[in-house]
């Protein structure tokens, strides 16, 4: 990052709440809420209301048409200068897919074609502040198409192969209507998973990005290795990531208390671009979770209650 950290907005203190989704025959829903009091030297300031409440319906067996309304509501409370702004979008999506299988003696064939629109109307972001990624959400009208191809049941470690092809077309006046191709091949067992997403740009003939990783799984956690390129930005990044289950006893008796950590570590010579410690403690009905992340200009403390079932609370 090379802007002046003194602009950087920070969230001094954020309190959020996710309603988890509660299911009701054909239909289910879901909200999230979160309030951020976004603080920083030089700059607007002040506190954002963010609500997202999501309804989704789901019908059909051999061909299934799920839909999904959301609405956004969004409430700026500002300083510097003293200002109050609100914005409200919405977002349509409806997704037709069907599945088709076949059964052999030792694996079963599965593949699933899918075609989804997606609509958000365009909305004014001129007048309120651009805090993060909440603050700029795109128009989109848009019609996504994908393939996936899967086959399970390989062997006894319980091996599952897949292959994803996905692209989306732009019903838009843009300049580029197709997004690159993504294609996704994972194969995972009961020890090891492997991943590998590649993007190709199909108007510049060229691959934008690619990331893999590989994961080793045992009993008690796991360990993660990854590389990541990104064209566009000249990223490219390695990645370690790792858990590490109860591994706390007192008088034998594990405690349920689970840590785990990422490190992405930038090749250009940009040093260590994130690392992360997070710290769980969980009950049948309850959890904690305190994590430190920090960045190239900027760390964060945060705190989450967790209630199993029906919200998250975070802080």
């Amino acid at each position: 990052l090379e802007e002046d950290s003194g602009s950087i907005p920070q969230n001094l203190p954020e309190v959020g709440i996710v309603i988890n989704t509660i299911s009701k025959g054909a239909a289910s829903f879901n909200m999230t809420a979160k309030g951020i009091n976004f603080w920083r030297e030089d700059g607007q300031k002040g506190q954002r209301f963010d609500i997202s409440p999501n309804l989704y319906l789901s019908y059909g067996r051999m061909i299934n048409i799920s839909q999904k309304i959301g609405l956004r509501e969004t409430a700026y409370y500002l300083t510097n200068p003293a200002v109050t702004k609100y914005r409200t979008l919405f977002d349509l999506n409806t997704t037709l897919t069907t599945t088709l299988f076949r059964k052999y003696s030792s694996y079963v064939h599965v593949i699933e074609p899918s075609i989804e629109y997606e609509y958000i109307p365009a909305v004014d972001h001129d007048n309120i502040p651009s805090f993060d990624s909440v603050d700029s959400i795109l128009q989109t009208s848009s019609i996504t198409y994908s393939l996936t191809n899967r086959i399970s049941g390989l062997s006894t470690m319980n091996m599952e192969t897949s292959f994803r092809l996905s692209q989306s077309y732009s019903l838009l006046n843009v300049e580029k209507k197709f997004s690159p191709l993504l294609a996704e091949a994972t194969v995972s067992s009961d020890r090891i998973d492997l991943n590998l997403n590649t993007s190709y740009d199909v108007h510049d003939k060229n691959i934008t990005e690619t990331i893999a990783d590989i994961k080793l799984k045992g009993e008690k956690g796991f360990v993660a290795l990854g590389k990541n390129f990104r064209r566009a930005s000249s990223l490219s990044q390695l990645t370690l990531e790792a858990s590490l289950n109860s591994p706390i006893h007192i008088f034998s008796k594990p405690i349920p208390m689970d840590f785990s950590t990422k490190f992405w570590y930038d090749l250009h010579g940009n040093g260590v671009q994130q690392f992360t410690v997070d710290t769980s403690y969980r009950r049948q009905c309850w959890g904690i979770v305190i994590s430190y992340d920090r960045n190239p200009n900027e760390y964060q403390i945060s705190l989450a209650v967790e209630f199993t079932g029906l919200a998250t609370f975070s802080l």
